[in-house]
């Protein structure tokens, strides 16, 4: 039931600044103009106050009838505050506007209505019957709680609503409209309705009110209610139905989510280990850390195991085959652009793509371990060979004579030629390394934090480790520099037994450039003869036993350097692979794996160990925060089943 409060059209009054006339006619304000210059003007209504219980204000309605006359504007004022005001209406007959309720709270302060008039000419006329105000009842399909409520739950079987204050309602007709939505069959969203104890009883017990409630409830119109819907009582019982509805209803996915959390705080203290309150735990917790530690660094260096359920889930930790593709792009280094002068009859090499991951590792290696910083070199940018061919170079710094004769190893030109050949060895090499110890070190942290996920555990590990850790990584590339004086800069020798071989090979294939090259400008069918015999004529070439010519010895002199280079090239890269990475890093008795294994931690003295394994109280809080989660869950989870 709408309550209104109202005013009639005889209550008019004009404003002072208005001159029109108001007289009192069958009932109703008759409103005329008396200036043709003063045809617009407001009149004002005086507004009964609401009940206390009730201060909202919902609709504003104006009852009037017109004759070339309109209402243009209409204001609420609250005490002398402009609460509510719609403009540029223009109506010609009787109509109602909404007021939004959080505008409109009557404060006990007066409640005034104002109409803007606009006549058309001195001879119009308007006639005001009544003014009202429908106050904001308490709806409850009305209110936004319950527009939440349909977005949540849209069944409303989730959900219960609750009246509240029953006490405070004054009259009648809005009591039995309660009694009414409590009583309905089928709502959308079932009703309930309390009692609330008055501020001015402060001091009465539960069974005080429950009886005053009782009592209340027992009157009219409320002995009308439903009475498992009325009362504290009710309102419990219905709540503990839903929730055994709902939670039989969720059985299993509750069931299998208490499950699963009671499994992961288990792996959670499985990780933290068991309390390290002495020096045994202690050392045992850091044992076990060295056993799984090893363990991933085994099945890390065997490339078949990169399916290894932990290995499959970081690619960090392939170590195997991170290495093996960096040593794969060292060597494509090596060979395609090591070299600063092109051997005759060579590819263009300035086309080979560099592999990202031989350059991209040391941009972000000081970044994210800083300890490596001063130990790793810069990346290098390597072209490939850029200052012209090899024999022109031989041409411009050796010049023998026809009849000098040519010692392989004794001629002072080889020793010259290859440093400057292999200069770029030096800093191709030094980068790789530094990529292989950055892998490594990366491979470390990352297999220390499954071995010891207690954080504190695992950093005063990795400071106590660090300083031998660098010095084997400085051990391995001291080795490589060592090698990289040996090849570079020692003397040039070989025992290789395949020498001659490879070097009469070498001239073959030279003499077989040389004869294609001068065939380029001759006819399509001296070509095609001379293709047919360059074999015969390079071989022939070779065993002659004329005397060499300048320009045979040059070539000859490329052919040793070329055959020299590479046999070199092919021991130092065997030497930088099986030493400074395999036996230094990897492998050896001394390699970095060495210094966390369980021999390390058993000769640990009792001082170190505890310095490391100590149980810091986050850890001792958190263990014991898992427990009584696994405590707690365990009976939820018996609850459930019974």
């Amino acid at each position: 039931m709408t309550t209104w409060i109202s005013t009639h059209g005889i209550g008019a009054i004009k404003d002072s600044t208005s001159s029109f006339s108001i007289t009192a006619d069958k009932g109703s304000a008759l409103v005329k103009p008396t200036s043709p210059n003063e045809l617009s003007g407001w009149i004002h209504f005086t507004i009964p106050s609401p009940p206390v219980n009730n201060p909202n204000l919902k609709v504003v309605a104006v009852d009037f009838s017109s004759q070339s006359a309109n209402v243009d504007a209409v204001a609420i004022y609250l005490a002398n505050l402009v609460k509510f005001k719609e403009e540029g209406l223009q109506k010609g007959q009787s109509f109602s506007l909404t007021i939004n309720s959080a505008q409109a709270t009557y404060q006990g302060k007066g409640i005034s209505v104002s109409v803007l008039v606009q006549f058309d000419s001195v001879a119009s006329n308007l006639r005001f019957h009544i003014l009202a105000v429908t106050l904001c009842r308490a709806d409850i399909k009305a209110r936004h709680i319950v527009k939440n409520v349909e977005k949540v739950d849209p069944s409303g079987r989730r959900s219960i609503a609750i009246l509240t204050k029953p006490d405070l309602i004054a009259e009648y007709a809005s009591k039995k409209e309660i009694v009414d939505l409590v009583n309905q069959e089928e709502p959308f969203l079932e009703c309930f309705i309390v009692r609330n104890r008055k501020e001015c009883d402060p001091t009465s017990d539960l069974a005080q009110r429950n009886y005053v409630e009782r009592v209340f409830f027992n009157e009219s119109p409320w002995d009308q209610l439903d009475k498992a819907r009325v009362g504290i009582g009710s309102i419990r019982s219905r709540l503990q139905k839903l929730l055994i509805g709902h939670t039989e209803q969720y059985f299993f996915e509750v069931n299998e989510e208490v499950t699963a959390a009671i499994a992961k705080n288990k792996r959670f203290l499985k990780l933290l280990g068991e309390p390290r309150v002495d020096t045994d735990k202690q050392r045992t917790y850091l044992v076990r850390a060295a056993i799984q530690f090893s363990d991933i660094v085994r099945h890390a260096l065997d490339m078949k195991n990169n399916e290894h359920p932990v290995l499959s889930q970081n690619s960090r930790l392939q170590l195997a085959a991170n290495l093996q593709e960096n040593n794969e792009a060292f060597t494509k280094m090596l060979f395609m652009r090591g070299h600063h002068y092109k051997f005759k009859g060579e590819d263009d090499t300035n086309n080979f793509q560099v592999s990202p991951m031989y350059q991209g590792y040391l941009c972000r290696a000081t970044y994210q371990y800083p300890e490596l910083q001063g130990l790793l070199h810069e990346p290098f940018h390597c072209l490939g060979p850029s200052k012209g061919d090899l024999i022109d170079y031989i041409q411009q710094i050796y010049s023998p004579s026809a009849r000098d004769e040519l010692d392989v190893f004794g001629n002072p030109i080889l020793p010259i030629v290859f440093r400057e050949q292999s200069e770029k060895w030096n800093k191709i090499t030094l980068t790789y390394l530094s990529n292989v110890i950055y892998i490594i070190h990366e491979f470390i942290y990352t297999a220390m934090k499954i071995a010891s996920p207690d954080g504190v555990v695992r950093r005063r590990f990795q400071k106590f480790l660090s300083n031998d850790l660098l010095d084997y990584y400085r051990r391995a590339m001291k080795h490589t520099e060592f090698l990289l004086q040996i090849e570079c800069k020692g003397k040039v020798a070989t025992s290789n037994p395949h020498f001659s071989e490879l070097l009469a090979s070498n001239r073959e294939k030279r003499l077989k450039h040389t004869i294609l090259e001068d065939n380029k400008d001759t006819s399509t069918s001296t070509k095609q003869r001379n293709h047919a015999t360059v074999e015969t004529d390079a071989k022939t070439a070779i065993t002659g036993v004329a005397l060499p010519s300048t320009e045979h010895i040059y070539g000859d002199v490329h052919d040793i350097i070329k055959t020299y280079y590479e046999i070199a090239r092919a021991r130092f890269l065997d030497g930088i692979d099986q030493q400074a990475v395999t036996h230094f890093l990897l492998d050896g008795e001394q390699s970095v794996f060495q210094l966390f294994t369980p021999e390390r931690v058993l000769s640990m003295t009792n001082e170190e160990v505890e310095s490391i394994a100590k149980e810091s109280p986050a850890s001792t809080k958190a263990r014991e925060e898992w427990k009584q989660e696994i405590k707690s869950l365990k009976k939820a989870l018996e609850v459930l089943r019974t």
